[in-house]
């Protein structure tokens, strides 16, 4: 039998980064940025790109290769994204004594969990619209 699930952290975030540049309505203000294509996966992470929302002047998320996982280090709306991810099997790494209160750690076991991170960007997508859309308006 051939094992179909994707274990290899590079393979992930390269699954991520598809799904990121691939989908227009919700995700378009997403952009992934400052991408290394030749990072190697570590046992503590390395970062692989940073996504960015058009609106905002800074990366809302950092994405990192570890072994057999993704991290994603959301930065902007995290508790929009915790939010999100409770309803989906996304884990949520939870240290608040090492982690900053607006920052948030998920981990993506595998790539099909990609798919079930989407609902994540989108509301942190949206969640950052609306706030860019309140402070203009």
């Amino acid at each position: 039998m051939v094992d179909t699930q994707v274990h290899d952290g590079y393979r992930i975030a390269e699954l991520l980064a598809s799904e990121v540049t691939g989908h227009e309505e919700a995700l378009a203000p997403l952009s992934v940025v400052d991408a290394n294509p030749d990072v190697t996966p570590t046992e503590d992470g390395t970062v692989t790109y940073r996504i960015s929302h058009a609106a905002v002047n800074n990366h809302i998320a950092t994405v990192y290769a570890h072994l057999e996982h993704v991290r994603v280090v959301i930065r902007a709306a995290a508790t929009v994204a915790a939010e999100t991810a409770a309803d989906t099997e996304i884990y949520v790494c939870s240290n608040t004594d090492t982690q900053p209160s607006e920052q948030i750690d998920m981990i993506i076991n595998d790539g099909a969990e990609v798919k079930r991170f989407l609902p994540v960007l989108e509301s942190l997508t949206a969640a950052i619209t609306a706030e860019i859309g309140d402070s203009t308006g």
